[in-house]
């Protein structure tokens, strides 16, 4: 049984990333129109494509600053609350950060979609 759990486990973190790097590219497009949309409709003005590409740059970029983060505290989270509490916690962390991911388009926000990014990439460095 322990050797079944550290299989789904070592597979899962890993598939989570792999996950987070590949279907992000897909609709690039897709999300850089709402980047900009978003900020036509929050500031009356379109952003250059330059300045979309910086923000696309970053909402890449967050996945490997969460999963930094997420890696460091890796190793105490365990040992504070327990395993079986700690895998909870982060599962919890995961689905907060799909929710935000789901929700931004309804919200018309930029900053949950870095959130949401933030939090995957929390969850996929705890889960190391």
């Amino acid at each position: 049984r322990l050797y079944l759990l550290t299989l789904v486990l070592g597979v899962g973190g890993s598939f989570q990333y792999g996950i987070h790097i590949s279907v992000i590219t897909f609709p690039a497009e897709y999300i850089q129109r709402f980047v900009n949309h978003t900020w036509m409709q929050r500031y009356n003005a379109p952003l250059s494509d330059s300045n979309i590409q910086l923000i696309w740059s970053f909402i890449l970029a967050v996945l490997s600053v969460g999963g930094w983060i997420g890696a460091m505290h890796s190793g105490r989270i365990p040992v504070v609350y327990g395993r079986k509490k700690a895998l909870l916690l982060n599962n919890v962390v995961a689905v907060v950060a799909a929710l935000l991911m789901v929700f931004s388009r309804m919200a018309k926000s930029i900053s949950m979609i870095f959130l949401g990014r933030l939090l995957y990439g929390y969850n996929i460095g705890m889960s190391r």
